[in-house]
């Protein structure tokens, strides 16, 4: 029997299919079609796929091609989802598709137009180990900023640049838990459920050395990252992303990119396939999105 389509429905399938924080997303998104198309019947707000095709590609609020993508991917959700005619889902599906096509083609340019020195790469994760020891040095008796800051820098350089929407919310537990992400001291693995490729990878597993767990010894169920005023959550990866460029000096995605660079430059299988596993990224992905310091722009 066919699913009734009703708001309910869509985000309990939502969340059924997708990692939790994608969900939230594309839930937002299919709202806001569905207010800009009203109509008594549900359905009828997502019949006219040109109308949306053509409101979501000339809205000048998405200025990116990437999310222009985003949008029509939430829009095809709900056609897949709850059986709408198949032209109307091809069609959608045939632009979501000419779109992945032209961001790998612009990606491709604008990484070669910008390409940067790999030395500047090289010579940020010096400075990245010299601040981590310098905020071990002045580390506290409870796990104070000094403590995060230098948790969070030992990611880096020893892990990688996870998605800091996967460590918005981490909880430092001293065993197993129910929670999406979370650290467990007892068996010394960082577990993140909750996570962008959870179709591909399920449960990502980090295992963390015992120096890192040095750095976190004084928490116990207690925040990995917390808010300026004290042990409160933040409510979304943006505030925490700002918050550590500012005091880091250094925009974590932008890491994202120098640590997968400095991997390939090197050609260091071992390192790329972990950097796979950690930030989630294929070496297509890493080399399309991510190589953005060269040897061939040091060279130039």
């Amino acid at each position: 029997m066919e699913e009734q389509l009703t708001l309910e429905n869509i985000k309990a399938r939502l969340y059924d299919l997708l990692a939790n924080a994608t969900a939230k997303v594309y839930y937002d998104r299919i709202l806001k079609i569905k207010n800009k198309f009203p109509s008594k019947n549900l359905r009828d707000s997502f019949i006219n796929e040109k109308k949306i095709i053509d409101w979501i590609e000339t809205n000048p609020s998405f200025k990116t091609n990437s999310t222009k993508r985003a949008w029509l991917s939430a829009y095809l959700f709900v056609l897949s989802e709850f059986s709408f005619p198949v032209t109307k889902r091809k069609t959608v599906s045939k632009r979501v598709q000419t779109s992945a096509k032209k961001s790998i083609i612009d990606q491709r340019i604008k990484l070669e137009e910008e390409l940067v020195p790999l030395k500047d790469a090289e010579d940020t994760f010096e400075k990245l180990k010299v601040m981590y020891d310098g905020y071990k040095e002045k580390m506290g008796d409870k796990y104070d900023t000094n403590r995060m800051y230098a948790a969070y820098l030992h990611i880096i350089l020893n892990y990688g640049a996870i998605r800091l929407s996967e460590l918005v919310e981490v909880i430092i537990m001293n065993g197993d838990s129910k929670l999406s992400n979370f650290i467990n001291r007892e068996k010394k693995v960082l577990i993140i459920r909750d996570h962008k490729n959870v179709k591909y990878q399920p449960i990502k597993e980090i295992i963390l050395d015992d120096e890192f767990m040095k750095i976190i010894k004084p928490a116990t169920n207690a925040l990995f990252f917390t808010g300026k005023s004290g042990n409160n959550l933040y409510n979304t990866a943006d505030g925490l992303s700002k918050r550590l460029a500012k005091e880091i000096g250094y925009g974590h995605y932008d890491l994202r990119k120098m640590k997968s660079s400095i991997a390939i430059a090197n050609g260091n299988i071992q390192a790329i396939e972990k950097l796979e596993r950690v930030q989630g990224h294929s070496l297509a992905t890493q080399l399309n999105y991510y190589n953005k310091y060269s040897k061939k722009a040091s060279e130039d």
